[in-house]
């Protein structure tokens, strides 16, 4: 069952996974794709009425994609996502080769919505959170002395008045 989405409402993580996970067997089925995670504001419930519906794809690990073709493909699962789901804008991307903070926050923050293949899939994930778990620390570090490096820096603009 697709329900339409009401343009003046959020789109809830309620509403939304049940969706994909109608859509997407047909959507996916013969494309190189493991798995597929929704994950942003909607996954994680602060989506606003005008938010997009992000969608992450974990590609198998054959699929012989160009870039260009992996781009060609996630526009044409937003599109159809979009339709099959009476969607507004949906936002598809694939994570192979996204930075690892990026995959870990997904991996720990997403919800499946597409499975293929459950052993492959699980070793993906696997894989993913220990590296991110591992580097996780090094990654607090370095947001730390960032923030610690700006808050010093506007302090020095306004004992010097350039601020």
């Amino acid at each position: 069952m697709v329900v339409e989405a009401v343009l003046d409402q959020a789109p809830t993580q309620d509403q939304v996974a049940p969706q994909l996970r109608a859509v997407l067997p047909r959507i996916l089925g013969e494309r190189p794709v493991l798995a597929a995670y929704l994950y942003g504001s909607v996954a994680e419930g602060y989506a606003w009425s005008d938010s997009d519906v992000d969608v992450a794809l974990v590609l198998t690990a054959s699929h012989g994609l160009s870039p260009y073709q992996r781009m060609l493909m996630e526009l044409s699962i937003a599109a159809e996502i979009e339709d099959g789901c009476g969607l507004r804008e949906v936002d598809v991307r694939s994570i192979n080769d996204a930075p690892l903070v990026v995959q870990g926050t997904i991996m720990t923050e997403g919800i499946l919505v597409y499975d293929r293949n459950e052993a492959a899939r699980a070793d993906y994930e696997v894989l993913t959170r220990k590296m991110y778990f591992d580097f996780l620390p090094v990654v607090k570090m370095m947001r730390e002395a960032y923030y610690q490096n700006r808050a010093s820096s506007f302090r020095r603009q306004e004992v010097s008045g350039d601020g």
